[in-house]
């Protein structure tokens, strides 16, 4: 009975990866809206300087933990093994996206045609991702007041074939984030706005709920 029960098991197994489709994301951009990451702006006749966390970068150490929600994600949702795959510059480095204070670096930056050509998969997935900010109604007079800064998450993912012809498409908008509240002082010409902000690790506690709410999406 074991050995049947075992033998059933290893057939299973084996069904399931042989039906288990394939893909690769060949293209991810991640954009962070700098409200959410400065502390401190100051703004002078219309023109702001990001004083305090302007130089925000995404650690190196959290890229493959974003990496691996992205994929597991995009799996979910196409039903398939999914990783990310980059292509090789000349100069023998991987080809991918720059670590700046407004978007996540060390992604895959392909274009569509290149990943088909060099990637053999049966899904070639694109990924487009704005952790955006909403500014609520101001409290208080010109000189001094308070708001709450919403946070939001915006994906959109697209699939193709070898053929070149979208497989899936899909999006989502999450609202459901703790806001994060912002007080503006105002001394003649020069305003200080001063705002609490979002951590990396709150970063991919929001990609992650996310995109469970986009597989709970029909």
């Amino acid at each position: 009975m074991k050995k049947l029960l075992l033998l059933s098991l290893l057939i299973s197994a084996s069904f399931y990866g042989q039906n288990t489709a394939t893909a690769v994301i060949y293209r991810t951009r991640i954009f962070i809206d700098r409200q959410l990451t400065n502390k401190v702006t100051v703004t002078t006749n219309g023109n702001a300087n990001h004083l305090s966390g302007s130089m925000f970068r995404m650690p190196l150490n959290y890229i493959d933990s974003i990496k691996k929600i992205i994929e597991e994600g995009v799996g979910k949702e196409l039903y398939a093994v999914v990783d990310c795959q980059y292509l090789i510059k000349k100069n023998g480095k991987q080809k991918s996206t720059y670590n700046s204070g407004q978007y996540v670096g060390g992604l895959p930056k392909a274009c569509k045609k290149k990943a088909i050509f060099s990637f053999e998969k049966e899904n070639y997935v694109r990924l487009k991702i704005r952790i955006n900010a909403f500014r609520g109604i101001q409290i208080g007079g010109p000189n001094l007041n308070y708001s709450r800064v919403r946070p939001y998450v915006f994906i959109r993912m697209k699939a193709y074939d070898e053929l070149r012809e979208k497989t899936y498409s899909k999006k989502i908008r999450v609202y459901d984030f703790e806001k994060l509240e912002s007080i503006q002082y105002t001394l003649g010409a020069v305003s200080v706005r001063n705002s609490e902000i979002i951590t990396p690790d709150q970063i991919c506690a929001m990609l992650r709920k996310t995109f469970s709410k986009m597989s709970e999406k029909k």
